[in-house]
């Protein structure tokens, strides 16, 4: 007798081999811990399925406020480096099937191929105890939940270089920023008041960076990659914004652009340590008055608080 798979399998519809198994020939479910690794991956660890050799990975994306593993998602270029490994997807599975399905969903032999097989990992360490009975032919690949998107919250800075698209309702610029808002001046630290001259100031930055993929990741200015997504001083932006946004301190500056008068901008500096990590600021602490807006719906959602190391930055 087989031990059973660690999550149930659903719908199933026969037996092979003495596995349960269901209509897309799925017959063992376990659960991949997200969580940043302190130093090698756990082999329930995703970072322990995916295959090193690939330059990038496929994975089904399921968008929904629960785990329901009937649900049919689409398998996409996965989104696994940090910070959205916190941020962006909230579950993630190891899913082991016999080929079954006809026809194939578009990318899936991809996804299959992102994963580690048996030839790829002789030690079996990313394998559950019970690989050695699998049926012949077993594959497997990663599926991974993701929140829906909440209602837009508008910024209460008018965002420099808007895109003329709106991406599912949220207006989002060049820079992939979704909010800009400055940081009252009372509330800033001692490295900020070190680093602040008297044109610019502190910015709070609301940031989606695969809504715009050239921008963090290739500056404005350059095709270097922006060095601080991996910052300790970057961080979840928290459920009231879309999976996978960021929250970041920055020095910007009130820049002229042409006839369309002054915008502030956040510039690409080291982003500064500020305590408050666990949600963007209230209206109240930026010395905004609050304007009409629609409200926005709170998923229950958490992040991973972490305490960043203060590191100077240089000014505008």
């Amino acid at each position: 007798m087989h031990p059973p798979s660690p999550i149930n399998v659903p719908n199933v519809i026969s037996n092979h081999a003495g596995w349960p198994i269901n209509d897309k020939g799925v017959f063992y479910i376990q659960e991949l811990d997200l969580c940043p690794p302190l130093n090698n991956a756990g082999p329930n660890h995703v970072d322990s399925v995916l295959n090193m050799l690939l330059s990038r990975h496929y994975i089904e994306e399921i968008v929904s406020d629960s785990i329901d593993h009937l649900l049919q998602g689409d398998f996409v270029v996965a989104k696994l480096d940090h910070p959205y490994m916190s941020s962006y997807y909230y579950a993630a599975f190891d899913i082991y099937f016999i080929p079954l399905m006809n026809p194939v969903p578009a990318n899936f032999d991809d996804a299959i191929a992102s994963c580690q097989s048996v030839g790829d990992d002789e030690t079996l360490r990313s394998f559950p105890n019970s690989y050695s009975s699998f049926p012949p032919y077993t594959k497997r690949y990663i599926k991974c939940f993701v929140w829906p998107i909440p209602p837009p919250i508008p910024s209460k800075i008018p965002l420099p270089f808007p895109l003329s698209q709106k991406q599912s309702g949220w207006l989002v610029n060049r820079d992939s920023n979704i909010s800009l808002n400055p940081l009252n001046s009372e509330k800033w630290m001692d490295e900020m008041r070190k680093w602040a001259s008297q044109s610019s100031l502190v910015m709070e930055c609301i940031n989606v960076p695969h809504w715009e993929p050239n921008a963090l990741y290739k500056g404005k200015y350059s095709d270097d990659l922006w060095p601080w997504l991996d910052d300790g001083n970057v961080k979840p932006a928290g459920p009231l914004y879309p999976p996978g946004a960021i929250r970041f301190f920055v020095l910007a500056k009130v820049e002229a652009i042409g006839r369309e008068g002054g915008f502030i901008r956040a510039c690409n500096d080291h982003p500064f340590y500020y305590p408050d990590v666990d949600a963007p600021l209230p209206d109240k602490e930026r010395g905004l008055v609050p304007e009409e807006s629609g409200t926005a719906t709170c998923h229950p959602r958490s992040s991973t608080v972490e305490q960043g190391s203060s590191r100077a930055v240089k000014a505008c």
